[in-house]
């Protein structure tokens, strides 16, 4: 297996697609292009593998031995005989994102620890306000049941305008059970009213750093609660 096959199997990026790598003190750089391929289009949905030219883009991927891997993408530009040009697609890359979907990923499996914004922004060489964008993407469903210990935090966010938001926890697994978009009594009552008496029966604990107005409306739903 030759090198670039191997960084590729290893990366999640096809070998075919890597045409050469470079190493600074920092950073691997990797320099990737898609073979030409017949693209419909978007217009008048016929196919084309005319070429209308190239951009350089430059899109950041996971870390590896505490280096950044970064794709420098000559991402192509086809043009339809109807006269409409049209970026190429390809898997790992989309038209506003500047981030692969496999560092996406690692960023969410990172969140889903219950670590910090900031300990998750340095462990994948990123900013912390990349990192909220990503979480801000995350969408949890409701829960089945809930754990015998419950860990109930605030956290700032912005979604749906709110400066706060609520997250719910397992603290003994580290799983992110479920974001609630207010920090509000009303909506916290709202939310729990949604589990039946022996499913909320099963709380026994619950952790929380917020107000006593957060605890007695805990107290109210959770009957076998010890806060």
């Amino acid at each position: 297996m030759s090198t670039l096959n191997y960084i590729g199997n290893l990366l999640g990026i096809k070998a075919e697609y890597i045409k050469n790598m470079r190493e600074t003190s920092s950073e691997y750089l990797l320099y990737v292009e898609s073979p030409v391929r017949p693209h419909r289009c978007p217009n008048c949905h016929s196919q084309t593998t005319r070429i209308k030219g190239y951009t350089n883009r430059k899109i950041q991927h996971t870390t590896a031995n505490e280096k950044t891997i970064l794709l420098l993408y000559r991402q192509r530009r086809y043009i339809c005989t109807c006269g409409r040009t049209f970026n190429e697609k390809t898997e790992f890359s989309s038209r506003y994102l500047r981030t692969t979907p496999r560092l996406r990923e690692v960023i969410c499996q990172q969140l889903s620890e219950v670590t910090s914004y900031q300990a998750v922004a340095k462990h994948c060489h990123v900013s912390v306000n990349q990192v909220l964008r990503v979480f801000n993407e995350i969408n949890y469903s409701r829960p089945s049941t809930l754990p015998p210990v419950l860990s109930i935090d605030e956290f700032k966010g912005n979604a749906a305008g709110q400066k706060y938001q609520v997250i719910l926890t397992d603290p003994e697994t580290h799983k992110i059970l479920d974001i609630l978009p207010k920090r509000d009594t009303t909506e916290l009552a709202k939310y729990f009213a949604q589990f039946p008496r022996y499913i909320r029966n099963n709380v026994k604990y619950i952790t929380m750093d917020m107000s006593l107005q957060f605890r007695s409306v805990m107290k109210s739903w959770f009957p076998k609660l010890k806060l």
